[in-house]
């Protein structure tokens, strides 16, 4: 049974901050499932490198965050959980 983990990947976000753990999980093995989760099917990074492939949510829970700023209101609800 492998562990899933979901790379929540907005507009603008650091290549590296995806690709780093990313890469770091996959030299695991077979421990981890990755996925990846944003607002849109593609973001454009902060280097201007596309990521496609995203599924995109049209509801997020993120456990103890509580600014939804980056996220668009109409099709993107919090959930808010204290940690």
């Amino acid at each position: 049974m492998t562990t899933p983990v979901w790379f929540l990947t907005l507009p603008g976000v650091m290549t590296l901050d995806i690709t780093g753990p990313a890469e770091t999980l996959k030299l695991a093995g077979k421990t981890f499932t990755q996925r990846y989760i944003g607002p849109d099917v593609s973001v454009m990074t902060s280097t201007d490198m596309m990521i496609a492939g995203i599924l995109q949510a049209d509801y997020l829970t993120v456990k103890g965050y509580t600014d939804a700023h980056f996220l668009k209101p109409s099709r993107v609800r919090i959930q808010h959980a204290k940690v």
